[in-house]
């Protein structure tokens, strides 16, 4: 009774697939691997508020990808899921780091 990430992502992304329950079963449960994952990163983050958003975001742009049917964007996740989810968290975190730079450059350069 164990579906791989990987066979989930393939199964939400078949577009013959028409029982929503099952399909909203399996993007629960995808949705929870993905949220386990991402757990990697709250030790990078100083408040639990921040890393609620990053993980938010994350998810977001990982879904997006996954239900973009137009596009090969989400092939990788159907090969090695875990991986496809880390670097994603990755990009976001450089985009959160910068993010975090200009604000302290700001915040330093209107004291001085």
């Amino acid at each position: 009774n164990y579906l791989l990430d990987e066979t989930i992502v393939y199964l939400l992304r078949e577009n013959e697939s028409s029982d929503d329950y099952f399909r909203e079963t399996l993007y629960l449960e995808l949705n929870r691997r993905i949220w386990k994952l991402l757990n990697k990163f709250r030790s990078r983050f100083a408040n639990l508020v921040d890393f609620e958003d990053f993980r938010q975001q994350v998810e977001l742009a990982i879904l997006k990808k996954i239900f973009d049917f137009n596009t090969d964007s989400a092939h990788y996740a159907q090969v090695n899921f875990g991986d496809y989810v880390v670097k994603m968290a990755k990009v976001a975190w450089k985009s959160e780091l910068i993010k975090i730079e200009r604000e302290k450059d700001m915040i330093y350069s209107h004291a001085e």
